[in-house]
């Protein structure tokens, strides 16, 4: 759930508005359940009463973005990619990207955790 605000000042460094963070509704939606499910930090500015369910929310950039290119590689993952006109890829091209799109998942992951534990206070 995201801690409420009442001025931009309060905003945490390095963090952006999902409506900043992308234009695409469907990874808004992401970050959106994943910061009312507690699994991405947010704060909320509610100035007035009527801002309580549409007032605009800032995340954490890094880890956002980290989340959304976990998504996309699970969506990635089970679609076999075009090959361009006059290429063709054979089995082993092809689980060889599957492994590097995991790999970058984890190292997204590693960052973020990463991340995480520099900016904890204390």
């Amino acid at each position: 759930m995201a801690r409420i605000i009442t001025s931009e000042d309060d905003v945490p460094d390095g963090w952006v508005r999902i409506a900043d963070l992308t234009d695409s509704s469907t990874d808004a939606k992401i970050l959106s359940d994943a910061h009312t499910n507690g699994e991405l930090d947010a704060v909320k500015l509610i100035r007035t009463t009527s801002e309580i369910r549409t007032g605009p929310v800032w995340v954490d950039a890094v880890a956002a973005r980290a989340l959304l290119s976990r998504c996309q590689a699970k969506r990635d993952a089970g679609t076999r990619p075009e090959p361009a006109e006059g290429q063709s890829i054979d089995v082993t091209q092809y689980e060889a990207m599957r492994t590097l799109q995991r790999i970058e998942t984890a190292m997204l992951r590693i960052a973020e955790a990463a991340e995480a534990m520099a900016t904890r206070p204390g």
